[in-house]
């Protein structure tokens, strides 16, 4: 690469203002950036439980106004208040932190997510070891997986894999699996045919339908509360479409719901 690279402040620079420079700068610093935000990105799931740790033990949240201007009454509501989009996570790295207390902070500081979660399945004494450590901070999670796979066999350390637990809607018409397991009013809601006229109804025979509506709950409860814990809640026209349009909403809590009432 030549030329002359234009000195700025990542800090303080607008994303849009990269149009305005050379193609040869650009690339330099939104290079540069993105490298930085990246070790951000590795550096900030412990660095957040680290925070939270130090505050909840020595109660700083005490310290901190709320909103209507008086000290905070908890822990759970100055987080809440500080961080009300990533609360879960700040939550997740608090738990990994304290499980974690015997690697140097140091450490901790450059260990991905990922990695922290398997060193919590290792012996403390496996986890002291500066190569394992090492391994943590520079190995992607299947490679540290692998890693420890063939220097700790006795720890017997097994990849992830993904676990798929959810059955098309019908499977189950007794509304319990070949185990006896009952489905549940829980996490999971159904996608039901909303008629609007006649020539719409299922239950006539209609093979075109009508229109999507959700029914039963789903967990969305985290900061908030979208709508009652309630087998039979029903929300017409969610994510409205023709039930039989084959671009018609999914997502994960869509499955099969099983609700009846008791007498």
């Amino acid at each position: 690469m030549s030329g002359a690279i234009l000195q700025v402040d990542l800090n303080t620079l607008d994303i849009l203002q990269y149009r305005e420079m050379s193609n040869h700068n650009a690339a330099f610093w939104l290079t540069r950036r993105l490298r930085e935000l990246e070790d951000i990105w590795r550096r900030g799931f412990a660095a957040r439980g680290l925070i939270l740790l130090e505050v909840e033990t020595r109660e700083l949240w005490r310290y901190v106004d709320d909103s209507d201007g008086k000290p905070f009454t908890s822990f759970n509501r100055w987080l809440i208040a500080c961080a009300p989009h990533s609360e879960r996570d700040c939550r997740y790295a608090l738990a990994a932190v304290k499980e974690l207390q015997d690697v140097p902070k140091p450490d901790l500081l450059e260990i991905p997510r990922m990695n922290l979660e398997v060193l919590k399945s290792v012996s403390t004494s496996v986890r002291s070891q500066p190569e394992v450590l090492e391994a943590a901070k520079t190995l992607s999670e299947a490679e540290f997986v692998a890693h420890l796979q063939v220097t700790q066999p006795t720890q017997h350390i097994e990849a992830t894999k993904r676990l798929v637990l959810t059955y098309p809607a019908g499977d189950f018409p007794a509304c319990h699996s070949p185990l006896d397991v009952y489905d549940l009013n829980g996490n999971a809601a159904e996608h039901m045919n909303l008629p609007l006229s006649e020539s719409q109804m299922s239950s006539l025979g209609s093979r075109t339908l009508g229109y999507t509506e959700m029914k039963g709950s789903w967990f969305i409860f985290d900061t908030y509360r979208a709508h009652e814990d309630w087998c039979r809640w029903r929300a017409p026209y969610w994510h409205g479409s023709r039930v039989m349009d084959e671009h018609s909403h999914a997502n994960y809590h869509l499955s099969f719901r099983c609700c009846k009432t008791l007498d």
